[in-house]
């Protein structure tokens, strides 16, 4: 089968004997859902079908595509997967599932690091950090492309920024550029 690749953990027992448990295969005309981070349609022209690609803002499911063309549109360096990165990092669409995830971006079992995407639960958590140089530095490392210097106000209006420090306010339009 050329067109599979399974993923495997290894797992230590007793006596140091190691087994090896398998994953789902993950082939590549599986669907992959996705969400869209922003709140304004994306589009592309997919590589497989040279059809073009229209993802509804803020679309929380998206499955039109298959695990070969999100390999595709990677390889081809589309940000909108790839991030700042080329691992997904700040990037507009959020591959929803781990091991889909980990498969098309070659990631190994070891890679523990969940993908750095602007959305409302990262915006959340950084509001509630309290250290002040805590917050600065996750909120540089959240707030990187053009993208998500649009979309941090809109989050933190929709989380409660009225509720936080006035620096974190003032911070945020800092980065952004925008104010509240």
């Amino acid at each position: 089968m050329a067109n599979v690749r399974k993923n495997t953990t290894t797992a230590t027992i007793n006596n140091d004997i190691t087994e090896v448990k398998s994953k789902r295969e993950i082939q590549l005309t599986d669907r992959v859902f996705l969400e869209n981070t922003r709140n304004w349609e994306l589009g592309f022209r997919a590589v497989e079908t040279q059809r073009d690609i229209t993802i509804p803002p803020n679309a929380k499911k998206f499955a039109q595509l298959n695990v070969g063309e999100v390999m595709a549109q990677i390889q081809e360096g589309n940000g909108m997967f790839c991030g700042t990165d080329g691992f997904g990092n700040n990037a507009y669409l959020k591959i929803l599932d781990e091991d889909i995830r980990r498969y098309v971006f070659s990631l190994d079992e070891n890679d523990n690091n969940e993908p750095v995407i602007l959305d409302i639960n990262s915006v959340k958590a950084l509001l509630g950090i309290s250290n002040k140089a805590d917050f600065m530095a996750e909120l540089s490392r959240l707030v990187v492309t053009e993208g998500d210097k649009k979309m941090i106000i809109p989050l933190a209006k929709e989380v409660g920024i009225d509720n936080v420090a006035v620096y974190k306010r003032n911070e945020i339009e800092n980065i952004s550029g925008y104010k509240f």
